[in-house]
């Protein structure tokens, strides 16, 4: 079983490790992009730290304990400098500094200390050199320490505010608000969403109220102890000799996460069909079941695009009933595959295929892999087995082989050519230690970069064959949002679960993921591990949640279908399932704008309303896309506080309007969430729909939620049309770009108004007015 307190003693009290730190800065030279600070240790020592610059608001810090070169690459970055930076070093008696254009950077001599002001002398980053107790360190200065066993792994500190928040490093179900937390970053499986240290993607980027971002670029074993450990310091533990990170900086988080996805990379728009409905579980035996699912769905009108199968689909799974996969059909269960694709199609339906990346050693796929060197490999060049309690006997992909990419991929081909649609990329976090990789990196150095090598893959050749791709990923790092989408792994069937699996999906969307989904209903009851299914409460509230997500799927090891909890669970999903496919259109629109800005479609308050003092603390609640504040309800008896930052905000199910800053204690009946409209917002919403291809969005509600000024852009995968509209007293224009498409235009509130006149840059257009 995982480990789920690894290394927990902090960066700065490892009795068996000695720690050198930087004292002072004796020179500094211009290098092209970069400037060279020769620094001395404490022991007399000197170690060059290199700064960069990458853009004007984006720098980049390296340097090596052992004096070796900083230059390398990783497979996160896939943006260089945007053009050649200009900037001279500047030299007086206490300190040197230089301009970016956007932020200037300060090295003081002595004692050393790097700080980032912008042009009004803002401290926005500053490391930290003072924090002592008496004379005692608390934390060291930037430098490394060295281990009893010959280890050396670099560390960097910087100062905290007392006001400082900070958010990100992947999707932890700990607080949303990062400040005063210890996170590990080693993809693990932590079997749940409620552990907090470890998470089954990790990544090592955060965003602090002050202006910054901090991404280290290392897929090396890291720490990070935001205030835990000392409340005047965070710190980065890396395990490796080489410190790397990117500092980004930017006026609000919105600017931060769309540099951090600017030099990462942002998602291509997954197709449209995968915004609608999923069904799925972890048991679907046989072929009849699916087929009897997907009649029952349709006639009970409940709108669904894609079945999702997880490992029964695999030949050897009826005997060995472990996780594995060798990319054949159990025929037996699931006969003429062809056929089943092609008649679930013709009904609207879509297949995802479950897989893993490790391959069971006594299947053919398995015998060919090892047989070919497509398999990682021991020191002793034996197949290295997955770091994983119930994956034994099996092998691990060496994604970093090209020719075993190939290999995988050409299996992935002759699934798709049957009809498959998609594929849910479990697993990836069993790199063990010991590996040995074609690239001739270990274990320990790829155990990070796996996942995204295993999910790049996989997306790569479904894009390939169909132009468009989704995978449905577990685990993941820095960049994986490239990717998408990723899940939340196994969560928890319990309202702490849900809540987890919410607050982890807020703090992806700070780490620069913008596609996030979970397991609708929780995927196993704690304490057992039989099919023991949610109570019908929680599986409508998380039901509820979920189709107010980004990617909404039904999933978990007991079923998951409505009729399994009741006629009043049937009802209520329904109503939430065609909720959400008059919604399709504004979602798959903020797909568009993640891909273009890197901006996520589920939102925390604190990115929208970084100024709001409580936006920091709530994360119960979020945003879906800029206009909808939905909150989800936690307990079984529908009580629930919901926070409304400054502003009009209008209940999207009565019309009423609350004025903002505003905290409602509610009483929520069963079959309904609060759902609010932020004002000057624009909300396309169209027909009622049992799949997301049922209609072309041929004719489409426009609703207009206006105080001053609104626009939006809808995308409907072959044309753009841009909304704006405006009010000046009693008179409202609005303008639409040029469209084949009918619009009917619905003005919501202005009750301030007796007589409104319209006008549009369109003279046929339809609109009512409807007062709250």
């Amino acid at each position: 079983m995982p480990d789920f307190q690894p290394e927990s003693t902090p960066i700065f009290a490892h009795p068996d490790r000695t720690y050198h730190y930087l004292e002072t800065c004796s020179s500094a030279e211009k290098d092209g992009s970069s400037a060279v600070f020769g620094g001395v240790l404490e022991s007399g020592r000197e170690i060059s730290l290199v700064v960069s610059v990458t853009t004007p608001n984006i720098i980049r810090v390296r340097y090596d304990a052992t004096g070796g070169s900083v230059e390398h690459e990783t497979p996160f970055i896939v943006r260089g400098e945007s053009e050649p930076p200009r900037f001279e070093i500047r030299e007086d008696s206490e300190s040197y500094s230089f301009d970016t254009g956007a932020v200037i950077v300060h090295v003081i001599k002595s004692p050393w200390q790097m700080s980032v002001t912008d042009s009004s002398g803002n401290v926005l980053f500053q490391q930290e050199v003072r924090d002592k107790a008496f004379v005692i360190p608390v934390t060291y200065p930037t430098g490394f320490s060295e281990g009893s066993n010959g280890s050396v792994g670099a560390h960097e500190n910087f100062s905290l505010l007392p006001d400082e928040h900070l958010f990100g490093l992947g999707p932890k179900g700990m607080s949303f608000n990062k400040r005063g937390t210890r996170s590990v970053m080693w993809c693990s499986d932590t079997f749940g969403t409620n552990t907090t240290e470890l998470s089954y993607i990790s990544i090592p980027f955060f965003v602090s109220s002050r202006g910054y971002g901090l991404f280290l670029n290392s897929g090396a074993k890291s720490i990070f102890e935001l205030g835990s450990y000392s409340a005047a310091a965070g710190s980065v533990w890396v395990d490796s000799p080489l410190m790397d990170y990117f500092l980004i900086f930017g006026k609000t988080p919105a600017e931060i996460i769309s540099g951090y996805t600017w030099l990462t990379g942002r998602p291509p728009v997954p197709p449209k069909w995968a915004f609608g409905l999923w069904m799925s579980r972890c048991w679907y035996f046989d072929r009849p079941t699916i087929e009897s699912v997907v009649e029952r769905m349709r006639s009970l009108g409940i709108p669904l695009d894609v079945v999702n199968i997880d490992p029964a689909w695999l030949k050897d799974w009826p005997k060995r009933r472990r996780p594995g996969c060798e990319f054949e059909w159990n025929t037996a269960d699931f006969p003429d595959p062809e056929g089943f694709l092609r008649e679930l199609r013709e009904k609207n339906v879509r297949v995802c295929l479950w897989e893993n990346p490790y391959v069971p050693l006594d299947s053919n796929f398995g015998r060919e892999g090892e047989r070919k060197g497509y398999l990682a490999k021991n020191p002793d060049g034996s197949v290295a087995e997955p770091d994983h309690p119930i994956c034994s006997d099996m092998g691990l992909i060496d994604y970093s082989n090209p020719h075993a990419v190939e290999w995988v991929k050409e299996a992935h081909r002759r699934l798709m050519r049957q009809g498959v649609a998609a594929f849910k990329t479990d697993y990836g976090e069993g790199v063990p230690e010991s590996a040995v990789f074609h690239n001739g990196k270990t274990g320990r150095e790829m155990h990070n970069v796996y996942p995204l090598l295993y999910n790049r893959a996989v997306h790569d050749v479904i894009r390939e064959v169909n132009g468009e791709a989704i995978v449905f990923g577990r685990s993941g790092t820095a960049g994986s949002q490239r990717y998408p989408i990723q899940w939340a792994g196994d969560s928890q069937s319990t309202f702490s679960g849900m809540a987890a699996a919410l607050r982890g999906g807020l703090s992806y969307s700070l780490s620069g993921g913008a596609l996030w989904s979970h397991d609708i209903g929780g995927f196993v009851a704690p304490g057992t591990i039989a099919d023991v299914p949610p109570s019908r409460t929680l599986y409508i509230r998380w039901a509820q949640f979920g189709l107010l997500s980004p990617v909404a799927r039904f999933h978990g090891r007991s079923p998951r279908e409505p009729w399994e909890f009741g006629e009043d669970a049937v009802r209520i999903v329904r109503k939430f399932a065609l909720l959400r496919s008059r919604l399709i259109p504004y979602i798959y629109s903020c797909a568009h704008e993640a891909s273009r800005t890197g901006m996520p479609i589920m939102r925390p308050l604190y990115l929208e309303f970084p100024d709001d003092p409580h936006a920091p603390h709530e994360d119960l609640e979020y945003l879906l896309g800029r206009e909808l504040l939905i909150a989800p309800v936690f307990n079984e008896v529908g009580e629930r506080t919901v926070y409304l930052p400054a502003g009009e905000w209008t209940d999207f199910w009565t019309g009423s309007v609350h004025a903002g800053p505003v905290f409602l204690k509610l009483n929520v009946p069963l079959d309904s969430m609060p759902i609010y409209v932020r004002e000057d917002s624009i909300l396309p919403l169209c027909k009622e729909m049992q799949h997301v291809e049922e209609q072309p969005w041929d004719e489409v509600e426009v609703h207009i939620y206006l105080k001053q000024r609104a626009a939006f852009s809808l995308f409907d995968g072959s044309e753009q049309t841009d909304f704006e509209a405006s009010r000046t007293a009693d008179h409202i224009h609005m303008a639409i770009s040029q469209s084949t498409r009918t619009y009917h235009v619905v003005l919501h509130g202005l009750s301030d108004v007796e007589d409104i006149k319209f006008s549009c840059n369109i003279p046929d257009l339809t609109w009512e007015h409807r007062l709250s």
